[in-house]
């Protein structure tokens, strides 16, 4: 399936959010969507025209990845920086952000 970056223009952060979708309207559909997911968030427009969805062609199918292996491609190739706490992490502290992912 096609993927997608959504952002919206009424947010006050400036934030982004990964969907897979056919078409670009059902991208946007899924803009308030609160997802267990890091790459996911409630984008919190009411405002459909709002929200602009852009194609991230190298994350085409890759739905079914693992939540690490889709957030180290968007840092490595969307420049995507994760705030946890008080810690953020983006390409420069990868192996940091590698290490949340570890099972003890």
């Amino acid at each position: 399936m096609r993927a997608w970056i959504l952002s919206s223009e009424e947010s006050p952060e400036t934030c982004s959010s990964l969907v897979w979708a056919e078409t670009r309207g059902r991208a946007k559909a899924q803009a308030n969507y609160d997802s267990p997911y890091m790459y996911q968030c409630d984008l919190g427009a009411d405002d459909f025209t709002s929200i602009r969805a852009i194609r991230a062609k190298n994350l085409d199918n890759c739905e079914e990845f693992s939540e690490k292996e889709i957030c180290l491609r968007l840092m490595k190739n969307y420049g995507w920086i994760f705030y946890l706490g008080n810690e953020t992490y983006d390409e420069d502290n990868i192996k940091e952000f590698e290490k949340l992912f570890e099972v003890e």
